[in-house]
Protein backbone atom coordinates (compact mmCIF):
# COMPACT_ATOMS: atom_id res chain seq x y z
CA UNK A 1 0.00 0.00 0.00
CA UNK A 2 3.00 2.33 0.38
CA UNK A 3 3.21 2.63 -3.42
CA UNK A 4 -0.46 3.64 -3.52
CA UNK A 5 -0.08 6.60 -1.16
CA UNK A 6 3.10 7.79 -2.90
CA UNK A 7 1.55 7.40 -6.35
CA UNK A 8 -1.48 9.49 -5.39
CA UNK A 9 0.73 12.41 -4.43
CA UNK A 10 3.09 11.99 -7.39
CA UNK A 11 0.27 11.88 -9.90
CA UNK A 12 -1.61 14.77 -8.26
CA UNK A 13 1.46 16.99 -8.40
CA UNK A 14 2.16 15.95 -11.98
CA UNK A 15 -1.35 17.14 -12.89
CA UNK A 16 -0.75 20.35 -10.89
CA UNK A 17 -3.82 19.53 -8.80
CA UNK A 18 -4.14 20.79 -5.24
CA UNK A 19 -5.22 18.59 -2.35
CA UNK A 20 -8.38 20.67 -2.13
CA UNK A 21 -9.23 20.00 -5.80
CA UNK A 22 -8.69 16.26 -5.46
CA UNK A 23 -10.79 16.18 -2.28
CA UNK A 24 -13.75 17.74 -4.11
CA UNK A 25 -13.43 15.30 -7.02
CA UNK A 26 -13.70 12.25 -4.76
CA UNK A 27 -16.30 13.58 -2.33
CA UNK A 28 -14.27 14.73 0.68
CA UNK A 29 -15.21 17.96 2.46
CA UNK A 30 -11.70 19.42 2.52
CA UNK A 31 -8.00 18.73 1.86
CA UNK A 32 -7.42 17.14 5.29
CA UNK A 33 -8.50 13.68 4.14
CA UNK A 34 -6.19 13.82 1.11
CA UNK A 35 -3.28 14.92 3.28
CA UNK A 36 -3.87 11.93 5.58
CA UNK A 37 -4.11 9.56 2.62
CA UNK A 38 -0.86 10.81 1.09
CA UNK A 39 0.91 10.39 4.41
CA UNK A 40 -0.32 6.78 4.66
CA UNK A 41 -2.54 7.34 7.67
CA UNK A 42 -5.77 6.08 6.08
CA UNK A 43 -6.78 2.61 4.89
CA UNK A 44 -8.60 3.11 1.60
CA UNK A 45 -11.55 1.02 0.54
CA UNK A 46 -11.50 -0.35 -3.00
CA UNK A 47 -14.38 1.92 -4.00
CA UNK A 48 -12.42 4.99 -2.88
CA UNK A 49 -9.28 3.83 -4.71
CA UNK A 50 -11.35 3.61 -7.89
CA UNK A 51 -12.71 7.13 -7.38
CA UNK A 52 -9.24 8.57 -6.78
CA UNK A 53 -7.83 6.73 -9.80
CA UNK A 54 -10.60 8.15 -11.99
CA UNK A 55 -9.99 11.66 -10.66
CA UNK A 56 -6.26 11.29 -11.45
CA UNK A 57 -6.99 9.88 -14.93
CA UNK A 58 -5.32 6.50 -14.45
CA UNK A 59 -6.29 2.90 -13.77
CA UNK A 60 -6.59 1.55 -10.19
CA UNK A 61 -3.80 -0.96 -10.99
CA UNK A 62 -1.46 1.81 -12.06
CA UNK A 63 -2.32 3.84 -8.98
CA UNK A 64 -1.57 0.87 -6.71
CA UNK A 65 1.82 0.39 -8.34
CA UNK A 66 1.04 -2.95 -9.97
CA UNK A 67 2.03 -1.56 -13.37
CA UNK A 68 4.60 0.96 -12.24
CA UNK A 69 6.61 1.51 -15.40
CA UNK A 70 3.56 3.02 -17.09
CA UNK A 71 3.27 5.69 -14.42
CA UNK A 72 4.79 9.05 -15.06
CA UNK A 73 6.64 8.89 -11.75
CA UNK A 74 9.44 11.13 -12.92
CA UNK A 75 8.63 14.65 -13.92
CA UNK A 76 10.52 17.85 -14.35
CA UNK A 77 10.84 19.74 -11.12
CA UNK A 78 9.56 22.82 -12.88
CA UNK A 79 6.29 20.93 -13.49
CA UNK A 80 5.99 20.26 -9.76
CA UNK A 81 6.51 23.90 -8.78
CA UNK A 82 3.23 25.69 -8.32
CA UNK A 83 1.26 27.71 -5.85
CA UNK A 84 -0.52 24.62 -4.58
CA UNK A 85 2.50 22.32 -4.50
CA UNK A 86 3.05 20.45 -1.25
CA UNK A 87 6.74 19.80 -2.04
CA UNK A 88 9.35 21.48 0.12
CA UNK A 89 11.26 23.41 -2.54
CA UNK A 90 14.45 23.77 -0.53
CA UNK A 91 16.85 22.26 -3.06
CA UNK A 92 18.94 24.80 -4.92
CA UNK A 93 18.11 23.27 -8.28
CA UNK A 94 14.40 23.42 -7.52
CA UNK A 95 13.34 25.97 -10.13
CA UNK A 96 15.87 24.97 -12.77
CA UNK A 97 14.69 23.49 -16.05
CA UNK A 98 18.03 21.71 -16.48
CA UNK A 99 17.12 18.75 -14.26
CA UNK A 100 14.73 15.84 -14.05
CA UNK A 101 13.54 14.38 -10.76
CA UNK A 102 14.04 10.59 -10.80
CA UNK A 103 12.38 8.18 -8.29
CA UNK A 104 14.53 6.16 -5.91
CA UNK A 105 13.60 2.47 -5.56
CA UNK A 106 14.40 0.67 -2.33
CA UNK A 107 14.18 -2.66 -4.17
CA UNK A 108 13.22 -3.92 -7.61
CA UNK A 109 11.44 -7.25 -7.86
CA UNK A 110 9.73 -9.33 -10.54
CA UNK A 111 5.97 -9.64 -10.85
CA UNK A 112 3.39 -10.97 -13.28
CA UNK A 113 3.23 -7.48 -14.80
CA UNK A 114 7.00 -7.14 -15.21
CA UNK A 115 9.09 -5.21 -12.72
CA UNK A 116 7.96 -3.61 -9.49
CA UNK A 117 9.77 -0.68 -7.95
CA UNK A 118 9.35 -0.45 -4.19
CA UNK A 119 9.43 3.30 -3.91
CA UNK A 120 11.08 5.07 -1.03
CA UNK A 121 9.13 8.27 -1.64
CA UNK A 122 12.44 9.99 -2.37
CA UNK A 123 13.74 11.53 -5.57
CA UNK A 124 17.08 12.68 -6.89
CA UNK A 125 17.83 15.24 -9.57
CA UNK A 126 19.59 14.23 -12.77
CA UNK A 127 20.94 16.74 -15.28
CA UNK A 128 19.13 16.62 -18.60
CA UNK A 129 22.50 16.35 -20.31
CA UNK A 130 23.03 12.98 -18.55
CA UNK A 131 19.78 11.53 -19.88
CA UNK A 132 19.49 9.83 -23.27
CA UNK A 133 15.98 9.33 -24.57
CA UNK A 134 12.94 9.34 -22.28
CA UNK A 135 13.76 10.34 -18.70
CA UNK A 136 10.93 8.06 -17.52
CA UNK A 137 13.15 5.12 -18.50
CA UNK A 138 15.48 5.95 -15.59
CA UNK A 139 15.29 5.13 -11.90
CA UNK A 140 17.60 5.05 -8.91
CA UNK A 141 18.20 1.87 -6.94
CA UNK A 142 19.66 1.95 -3.43
CA UNK A 143 22.62 -0.41 -3.38
CA UNK A 144 22.68 -3.15 -0.77
CA UNK A 145 25.63 -5.11 0.60
CA UNK A 146 29.25 -5.12 -0.51
CA UNK A 147 29.20 -7.38 -3.57
CA UNK A 148 30.31 -4.52 -5.86
CA UNK A 149 32.46 -2.43 -3.54
CA UNK A 150 35.56 -2.80 -5.71
CA UNK A 151 33.56 -1.20 -8.50
CA UNK A 152 33.00 1.64 -6.04
CA UNK A 153 29.35 0.80 -5.42
CA UNK A 154 28.76 0.78 -1.68
CA UNK A 155 25.88 0.14 0.70
CA UNK A 156 23.10 2.74 0.31
CA UNK A 157 24.74 4.44 -2.67
CA UNK A 158 22.19 5.59 -5.25
CA UNK A 159 22.72 3.76 -8.51
CA UNK A 160 21.25 5.40 -11.61
CA UNK A 161 19.75 2.78 -13.94
CA UNK A 162 18.40 3.04 -17.49
CA UNK A 163 15.81 0.39 -18.25
CA UNK A 164 16.91 -1.94 -21.05
CA UNK A 165 16.68 -5.68 -21.61
CA UNK A 166 20.33 -6.29 -22.52
CA UNK A 167 23.79 -4.80 -22.03
CA UNK A 168 27.14 -5.19 -23.74
CA UNK A 169 29.85 -7.50 -22.46
CA UNK A 170 31.55 -6.26 -19.27
CA UNK A 171 28.93 -3.61 -18.49
CA UNK A 172 27.35 -3.40 -15.03
CA UNK A 173 23.64 -4.13 -14.88
CA UNK A 174 20.71 -4.67 -12.54
CA UNK A 175 19.45 -8.23 -12.96
CA UNK A 176 16.75 -10.45 -11.46
CA UNK A 177 17.33 -14.17 -11.05
CA UNK A 178 14.53 -16.68 -10.40
CA UNK A 179 12.01 -13.93 -9.57
CA UNK A 180 14.12 -12.84 -6.62
CA UNK A 181 15.05 -9.29 -5.66
CA UNK A 182 17.21 -7.43 -8.17
CA UNK A 183 20.96 -7.42 -7.75
CA UNK A 184 23.81 -5.40 -9.29
CA UNK A 185 26.56 -7.35 -11.09
CA UNK A 186 28.98 -7.03 -13.98
CA UNK A 187 27.77 -9.01 -17.00
CA UNK A 188 30.37 -11.12 -18.78
CA UNK A 189 29.55 -12.88 -22.04
CA UNK A 190 31.91 -15.57 -23.28
CA UNK A 191 31.61 -18.78 -25.29
CA UNK A 192 27.83 -18.54 -25.29
CA UNK A 193 27.69 -18.16 -21.51
CA UNK A 194 26.40 -15.28 -19.41
CA UNK A 195 28.29 -14.75 -16.16
CA UNK A 196 27.28 -12.53 -13.25
CA UNK A 197 30.50 -11.25 -11.75
CA UNK A 198 30.66 -9.61 -8.32
CA UNK A 199 33.53 -7.21 -7.69
CA UNK A 200 34.18 -7.36 -3.99
CA UNK A 201 36.88 -7.83 -1.40
CA UNK A 202 34.43 -10.08 0.46
CA UNK A 203 35.17 -13.72 -0.52
CA UNK A 204 31.59 -14.74 0.28
CA UNK A 205 30.44 -13.31 -3.05
CA UNK A 206 30.85 -15.85 -5.83
CA UNK A 207 30.66 -15.74 -9.59
CA UNK A 208 27.36 -17.04 -10.99
CA UNK A 209 27.19 -18.78 -14.35
CA UNK A 210 23.66 -18.40 -15.67
CA UNK A 211 22.26 -21.80 -16.63
CA UNK A 212 19.29 -22.60 -18.84
CA UNK A 213 17.34 -23.58 -15.72
CA UNK A 214 17.71 -20.09 -14.28
CA UNK A 215 15.08 -17.45 -14.95
CA UNK A 216 17.35 -14.45 -15.39
CA UNK A 217 16.57 -11.16 -17.05
CA UNK A 218 18.25 -7.79 -17.19
CA UNK A 219 16.33 -4.86 -15.73
CA UNK A 220 18.67 -2.13 -16.91
CA UNK A 221 22.16 -0.78 -17.33
CA UNK A 222 23.97 1.03 -14.52
CA UNK A 223 24.67 4.54 -15.79
CA UNK A 224 26.24 6.11 -12.72
CA UNK A 225 26.51 6.15 -8.95
CA UNK A 226 25.87 8.90 -6.42
CA UNK A 227 28.14 8.29 -3.45
CA UNK A 228 27.37 8.92 0.17
CA UNK A 229 29.28 11.72 1.84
Amino acid sequence: MIDLYANIKIRRLHLKMSQEELAKKVGYKDRTSIAKIESGKVDLAQSKIMLIAKALDMSPLELMGWDPWHLKKSYERSDASSENSDIDDGAEYNSSSNYYEIPICGTVTASMDGMVCEETGEYHAVAKTDVIGDYRDYFYLKAKGDSMNQARIYEDDMVLVRKQSDVDNSEIAVVIINDDEATIKRILKTDGLVILQPESNNPLHKTTIVSKEMNMFIVGKVIGVTFKI
